[in-house]
């Protein structure tokens, strides 16, 4: 009996979980992303930026921040980036944008894009960072009925698929230092977190 019953207690996590994620888009039948793990050599990307030129990740001799926006749709993303421009420790740490919006896709994203660097990234270069995950069907839609925003016409050929909640802190020598990772797509993180970072 015990045993049945901790199966049982398992099995709800478990659902719950996967309810969770089903509450945030994801489409759990495919391919669940959990990030890069601290500690971890980031992929080294060379990117093109909105501005034409381009930017390496990682930067020897440079700290960046990576943070992945999912698009104009996220209101709550947009309030957190306008934050992270006036609060983050700039002159140590590079800021970058990586996202599989097109440049020009949509205008409100242009004015809280405005001063920082901005890249368009793939589903293959999201793969490489271990964020990218496929949209549920009914959630795509929603997008296209309730915010006007069609994915797969504004993403850089990713189709339905977008990047997890997911910002990455890496050092001058490409180690990952610090994280923050999730699926909600209505929480962040607090800049004096991340400025804090040793």
């Amino acid at each position: 009996m015990r045993i049945v019953a901790l199966f049982v207690v398992f099995m709800s996590v478990m659902s719950a979980s996967a309810q969770e994620l089903s509450e945030y888009g994801v489409d759990t039948t495919q391919t669940v992303p959990s990030g890069l793990a601290v500690g971890a050599f980031t992929p080294s990307v060379e990117h093109q930026t909105w501005a034409g030129a381009s930017v390496t990740t990682p930067k020897a001799g440079q700290r960046q921040l990576l943070f992945f926006y999912k698009g104009a749709w996220n209101t709550k993303a947009k309030r957190f980036l306008s934050n992270l421009k006036d609060s983050l420790d700039r002159e140590k740490i590079e800021l970058i944008v990586l996202t599989p919006e097109l440049e020009g896709s949509t205008k409100r994203s242009e004015k809280v894009l405005a001063g920082v660097t901005v890249c368009t990234v793939s589903k293959e270069t999201m793969e490489l960072y271990e964020v990218a995950f496929a949209l549920r069907p009914q959630f795509a839609n929603s997008l296209k009925i309730f915010q006007f925003y069609n994915t797969e016409k504004r993403n850089e050929g990713a189709g339905d698929v977008l990047p997890a909640n997911a910002m990455y802190l890496v050092s001058k020598s490409g180690k990952l230092l610090w994280r923050y990772f999730s699926f909600d797509h209505r929480h962040f993180p607090s800049v004096e977190e991340i400025n804090g970072v040793k």
